[in-house]
């Protein structure tokens, strides 16, 4: 009697260690994946292509590689946040209109005032500065790019002027249109 009532309580303790390690698992896999396979796991999601291949001839693309580092924090929070993300993104495929191109809700979405500006899918300036500092923002750079002194880059969203913009202001979640292709 002694002996089943142990094994239950085995099975019990497996089956809990079992659930438990499937999330950790999946988690890993998907951070893994996004480190060293960011070109094919973003673009898994049939959604994500038309977004990744206009960041991939972005500008961005060229002096950041992958998406994860802009968008999700060092660490433990930003692995927790990211994955979290993952799944909400699953979820909302099954809900959304396939017709309706990917974006973002109307901004601004949040001010996050513990840290620099910063918006949802967007890149706090906390994060931006991580790599670059205001610093690097020379007056001379300043007027030539963005066509205006910029008084006071810290107090700014890095993002409206560094984003994923292709061609006349057009943001990469936006259809383009045959009328614009032949403009452009």
């Amino acid at each position: 009697m002694n002996i089943i009532k142990h094994l239950k309580q085995s099975k019990k303790i497996i089956l809990i260690i079992l659930l438990a390690t499937i999330p950790v698992v999946g988690f890993g896999a998907h951070e893994l994946s996004v480190v060293y396979f960011q070109d094919k796991t973003c673009v898994v999601c049939h959604e994500m292509k038309a977004p990744i291949e206009n960041w991939k001839a972005s500008g961005t693309a060229k002096n950041h590689g992958n998406c994860a580092g802009c968008h999700f924090d060092k660490g433990f929070k930003g692995w927790m946040d990211m994955n979290k993300s993952a799944l909400r993104l699953s979820v909302e495929h099954f809900k959304r209109d396939p017709n309706e191109p990917i974006k973002p809700k109307e901004e601004p979405l949040f001010l996050d005032e513990g840290k620099e500006p910063g918006y949802w899918s967007h890149v706090p300036n906390s994060r931006c500065f991580s790599c670059k500092n205001v610093e690097n923002h020379k007056e001379s750079d300043q007027v030539r790019i963005h066509n205006k002194l910029i008084k006071n880059v810290a107090s700014q969203p890095c993002k409206d002027c560094h984003n994923h913009e292709m061609r006349k202001g057009q943001k990469f979640f936006e259809k383009v249109s045959a009328q614009e292709n032949q403009a452009g």
